[in-house]
């Protein structure tokens, strides 16, 4: 019998890190769709006024990051769920 120092670790569950816990990526999906939320309060603003409309590119941007977020959070959890 082998001492415990040189079995194999083939068969102990893996350790998820801390940041890909479900409620990581529940805590991250949330504060995205609040990001979401005031990005489109941003473009509705920056729309209203003629000088802050050149600077509407920053909530779109926003807006185009925080639905990556989302989408990959989304994906995660569905992928660790289903199999």
């Amino acid at each position: 019998m082998l001492p415990n120092s040189v079995q194999s670790p083939l068969f102990r569950k893996a350790i998820l890190p801390w940041y890909d816990t479900d409620a990581a990526c529940i805590l991250t999906g949330v504060f995205m769709l609040i990001v979401f939320a005031f990005s489109f309060t941003g473009i509705a603003v920056a729309f209203e006024t003629p000088e802050s409309c050149r600077h509407v590119w920053v909530p779109c941007a926003l807006l185009v990051l925080s639905a990556g977020v989302i989408t990959s959070v989304v994906f995660r959890l569905s992928r660790r769920h289903t199999h």
